[in-house]
């Protein structure tokens, strides 16, 4: 995962801009603003300025979303069945100053996925190798939260191993608990967590979802989709950019 950076670079992509009296910043044009939003640019026809306008929409879009998204750091990476996986895409999301599990449900759902879940060991043993060469992932409590949880409503929830759900529906049945865990109530919650603050493959409980228990923050999660992530935000603020743009274009026609 990739880090998931708010503090993002100030992106400069519109035409600079001079008030009555001002002087050209950009040497060939001269672009005026008028105090109603009306752009008057004397170099070259308007569909060569709209076509240099929606240019740098798109490619201010896509700087965003890199900044946004972290791509730098990790990526969706796939599970394939060629290999005995499921078809399922998997990221580790890094986040340095720690999230709790609810904040990490809520941000993988927000993806289009949801908080992994390891019904097999091959399965778990595929997603720790995201983390486990990661050691920005951990510290000394364990490791990125996981899609399962405690639900103390369930007609089967007893302390310590009963009620345990994922957060897809799928069957519980398959567990890699760490040494002594799960260790009680209030303790509602899944992550990686290695015995002797160790990096492993192994489960601990953590967090609260009861209120009974203090909501403990970890650096990261595992985030799973079905099938290949679309790169939706992109798509999205590509679309509403370009329509800005499109909309200032035929603006200026009418004119």
């Amino acid at each position: 995962m990739e880090t998931r950076n708010s503090n993002l670079p100030q992106l400069n992509f519109l035409p600079r801009l001079r008030g009555s009296g001002g002087k050209t910043t950009e040497p060939g044009a001269t672009v005026l603003y008028t105090g109603n939003t009306d752009f008057h640019n004397t170099r070259g026809s308007e569909e060569s300025q709209g076509r240099r306008v929606m240019m740098r929409i798109a490619i201010c879009a896509i700087c965003f979303v890199v900044f946004a998204t972290g791509t730098g750091d990790a990526t969706p990476v796939e599970w394939s069945a060629a290999i005995g996986g499921n078809g399922h895409w998997y990221e580790a999301v890094l986040i340095s100053e720690g999230i709790t599990w609810l904040d990490s449900k809520l941000a993988a759902e927000q993806s289009g996925g949801y908080l992994a879940t390891l019904t097999s060991e091959a399965e778990n043993n595929f997603v720790f190798s995201l983390v486990k060469d990661m050691p920005e992932f951990w510290w000394w409590q364990g490791g990125p939260w996981m899609g399962g949880y405690q639900d103390q409503n369930d007609p089967d929830y007893a302390e310590p191993l009963g009620g345990w759900k994922w957060v897809s529906g799928e069957p519980w049945s398959y567990t890699n608990w760490m040494k002594g865990e799960p260790s009680g109530a209030g303790q509602d919650c899944l992550h990686f967590a290695g015995y002797d603050l160790t990096i492993a493959p192994t489960w601990d409980d953590a967090g609260a979802l009861s209120g009974t228990h203090v909501e403990q923050p970890y650096r990261g999660y595992i985030v799973e989709w079905g099938a290949v992530p679309e790169p939706a935000s992109l798509l999205a603020l590509i679309c509403g950019l370009g329509g800005a743009g499109s909309m200032l274009l035929r603006n200026r026609r009418r004119k």
